[in-house]
Order: C-alpha cells, then structure tokens, then sequence
C-alpha cells in the first residue's frame, strides 16, 4: 500500500515537473537563438568597419552557410534556421526561426528591442518587433 501512495505522489509531482522542464529547454534555445544573432551583428560591425558597408545579399536572402562563410564566423543552427537579408549598404536584417518562434537582429544597436521577438510569440523577455 506504502509503494503504491510513493507511486502516486511522484506521478503527480512528474505532471508539474515536466511540463515546465520543456518550457526551461525551449528558453534555452530562444536565448542561445539570441546569442547567435548578436554574434552576426557583431561580425557584420567588424565586416561594415572594414567593407565600409553592411554585408550585402546579392538580392536574395542568405542561408546560414552563406552567412557564415561571408562573415567569417561559425554560427551553429541548433535547430534553427538562419536567413540573412540586406536592402541597402547600411542596413540589414537577420532573422532566426525556431518552432514557431522567429526572433530578428538589425544594423541598430543592441539593446532590449535589439534583437527582438516578431510577433510576440518567444517565451524570453525581448522586445517585439
């Protein structure tokens, strides 16, 4: 009867715990989403400071590979998918999307707008876009 009780108890402690252990692994990926994203401002400073511009698409978006080998970095997906867009020499955009979720960087500072969440459906504390 004892184990039976134990076994009940963790049962119901389990349906609190797992729900919010995913939701603690989907913030993990959002913040290492934004990591990465202000890794590629970063790198695009370092590039427009010796291009004298942002780097630019070509007039298509670039994927994650291009973006890498561009700007020199190493930028892993973690399950994400990178595209890089540019309209002009001294601005661009980088976009992340990740299980619903797509988070964007621009040539504007970073701060808590900088990079930020489009559509308000991340689960970290950014700014919208």
């Amino acid at each position: 009867m004892e184990i039976l009780i134990t076994v009940i108890i963790l049962g119901i402690l389990a349906s609190f715990s797992i729900p919010q252990y995913a939701k603690s692994i989907d913030k993990s990926h959002e913040r290492d989403i934004v990591t990465q994203l202000r890794a590629i401002h970063a790198a695009n400073e370092v590039y427009r400071a010796s291009a004298n511009e942002y780097l630019q698409d070509g007039g298509s978006a670039l994927n994650l590979s291009a973006i890498n080998s561009n700007l020199n970095i190493s930028i892993v997906p973690n399950g994400a998918t990178y595209t890089y867009s540019s309209t002009s020499a001294s601005s661009y955009q980088a976009q992340a999307s990740w299980d619903g979720s797509t988070l964007r960087v621009t040539e504007g500072s970073l701060d808590n707008t900088n990079p930020c969440c489009v559509g308000g459906g991340c689960l970290i504390s950014i700014g919208s876009c």
